[in-house]
């Protein structure tokens, strides 16, 4: 299983087609109207148009509203008088201004995790709603963000209580946390976001097999899959009698080579475990129908493998990275290097042909670093550079291998053969990664 926003778009067309009407005009007729939300729409309409706030983004400078690409799975837009109804709702236990809208098994089925042939952690993600743990009370809902705008929402079943509040600012992760603390300090008085909890259940005789890496096989973003299967994982260790866990994601350069901090695994039974400050378990471990030990999350599904393997794969992709790279110093260091005998090799034959698949990877991923998701979807400037940019970076690399041939063949010394088969190598093994993950000839204006 994995946390995917395409399976909301693959729901909102099944929906056109067996209803033979738009996405927009079944979400009015059977979730809008009797709900009461008079002004939410599932996207830009003359009303909705009125009435927008204005985002922002980190430095304080206006955003434009970009349509969410996955629109059945995030872009609602409402008004808080809306949202309140649908809180409301929630709350009721599915019901609203006396009248029954939901039944409650429904609403249970929506709260839980059932693709699984095993149970997995009490902290769960259901049908479009997620379970978040605030000291010992558990609330349900979701959160996210978009193009200049935080959002939260969350309801606690058992106490009859919840919140939904927006914040016009993309980068207020931090603040809605803290929102979210007083809220509960609020709505639930005398509790405590940090108040310890005893473990439930035995934890087994053996927690030995649990021990291992384990590899994120499902990440929620399937661009990113290559990178995040080697970057991302979790390492579980067993220590004195007790479970500790590391986890890393992929999460900007310096995720590539840091590692997460160890917390305490506590037993809530045979194979679920929580973390300190939560109520519920959150890391469950089973074996699969295939054999390997997995580890399950919220949102997450790893698999055990060799941390051997993971390390070697990372050497690689960063040590290729950095001989690519290093190009973009040794070149205009040609002069300064002549006494090794770089100077005249590259006065034959420049070393600007790698260095020209440096500086294209340096600008792909810029682009791409430095841009919308919603930008990404349509024909523009960036998506159109992006894709010339990998097929570039291909040929570009092609030819990096062709002038470590050349090169073999000359007087060079050995010193400049070797670095120049180095990055001709190095080329060629980004451009195998890079065309297996996809991205060689991507043109992201058609997802």
């Amino acid at each position: 299983m994995s946390y995917s926003n395409e399976g909301y778009d693959a729901t909102g067309y099944i929906l056109e087609q067996l209803t033979n009407r738009s996405f927009d005009e079944v979400i009015d007729e059977r979730v809008f109207a009797p709900l009461a939300m008079r002004t939410a729409a599932m996207q830009l309409t003359s009303v909705t148009a009125t009435n927008l706030s204005r985002g922002y983004d980190a430095n304080g400078r206006a955003v434009p509203y970009l349509e969410d690409l996955q629109r059945p799975a995030a872009n609602l837009l409402a008004s808080a008088s809306d949202m309140a109804r649908y809180l409301e709702f929630w709350v009721r236990g599915g019901e609203l201004d006396g009248r029954r809208l939901v039944s409650p098994e429904s609403l249970e089925r929506m709260r839980h995790r059932r693709t699984l042939a095993y149970p997995g952690p009490a902290e769960e993600y259901g049908l479009g709603t997620d379970t978040a743990q605030f000291g010992r009370f558990i609330a349900h809902g979701h959160s996210g963000y978009t193009n200049g705008f935080v959002a939260s929402f969350r309801y606690f079943p058992d106490e009859h209580v919840g919140w939904v509040f927006m914040l016009n600012h993309d980068t207020a992760n931090e603040a809605r946390a803290a929102i979210e603390d007083e809220l509960v300090r609020f709505l639930l008085p005398g509790s405590t976001t940090s108040m310890a909890v005893s473990p439930v259940g035995t934890a087994a005789p053996d927690l030995a097999p649990w021990a291992g890496f384990y590899r994120d096989v499902t990440p929620s973003t399937e661009i990113e899959t290559s990178l995040t299967t080697v970057f991302s994982g979790t390492q579980v260790e067993l220590r004195n009698g007790s479970l500790w866990e590391r986890t890393s994601g992929l999460n900007g350069l310096r995720s590539l080579v840091s590692l997460g901090r160890w917390r305490l695994l506590t037993p809530t039974g045979p194979d679920a475990f929580r973390h300190d400050g939560e109520t519920i378990s959150s890391v469950a471990f089973a074996r699969s129908d295939t054999g390997p030990t997995v580890l399950i999350t919220q949102n997450g599904f790893l698999m055990r493998d060799t941390f051997a393997l993971v390390l070697l794969q990372r050497g690689l992709l960063l040590v290729g990275l950095a001989s690519v790279l290093s190009t973009l110093v040794v070149v205009p260091l040609r002069l300064a290097l002549e006494p090794v005998g770089f100077g005249q090799s590259l006065g034959s034959l420049p070393l600007w042909i790698p260095q020209a698949v440096a500086g294209l990877a340096l600008v792909g991923a810029w682009l791409a670093l430095t841009r919308t998701t919603e930008l990404l979807g349509q024909m523009n400037a960036t998506t159109v550079s992006l894709f010339v940019l990998s097929l570039l970076f291909a040929v570009m690399s092609v030819l990096s291998v062709a002038c470590a041939v050349w090169l073999a063949g000359s007087n060079a010394t050995l010193l400049a053969k070797a670095y120049v088969l180095l990055v001709a190598i190095a080329a060629a093994g980004l451009t195998l990664f890079a065309w297996q993950a996809h991205w060689i000839g991507l043109r992201t204006w058609l997802w």
